[in-house]
């Protein structure tokens, strides 16, 4: 009886071995979602401050207010100053537009990682992430020769048990 037991018990566990899964599977699209969606939304605000940035640069580079800008300072070259401050905030306010162009680029790329992502996740809900580990097999856990070996594992028990099955009926027969 304890080697039924044991031989039971043996082929339960190499099912599930042979079976088993990640579980993260069905959820790895969802939380990359959820983290693009973040991102995205982080990069929307460095986006709003600085075209708020931009803005007030477009705003002092104007020529009246260069003009209040050194309005109580004293200098014998006024224009001078002036060209050196409108210099300084164009270089300011080209490396902002560099930068909001970048992160345009990078906010329409999140975008496109996210459509993806949430079409990876509608794909894991629908169709259930065995079918989808087995497509992207990057589940190592079920192959071929472990299906296998686990099917024959189980065809030995079943075949042992019935073999002593056979010889009990027998020995209580004689």
């Amino acid at each position: 009886m304890k080697l039924v037991l044991a031989l039971i018990l043996t082929a339960a566990f190499v099912m599930v071995l042979v079976a088993r899964a990640p579980a993260q599977n069905s959820t790895d699209a969802a939380q990359t979602v959820q983290i693009l969606t973040t991102q995205l939304h982080e990069l929307q605000d460095k986006e709003a401050e600085l075209k708020t940035r931009l803005e007030q640069l477009d705003f002092d580079l104007k020529p009246e207010n260069l003009e209040r800008y050194f309005n109580g300072y004293g200098s014998t070259h006024p224009e001078e100053l002036r060209k050196s401050r409108r210099d300084q905030l164009q270089l300011e306010r080209d490396r902002v537009a560099t930068q909001l162009e970048q992160l345009t680029a990078s906010r329409a790329g999140l975008q496109a990682a996210i459509s993806n992502e949430q079409a990876k996740a509608y794909q894991q809900s629908a169709l259930g992430a065995s079918i989808l580990s087995r497509e992207n097999r990057s589940s190592p856990w079920v192959t071929l020769a472990r299906v296998l070996t686990g099917v024959v594992i189980i065809l030995l028990v079943v075949g042992s048990l019935l073999l002593r099955a056979l010889i009990r009926e027998r020995q209580h027969t004689s």
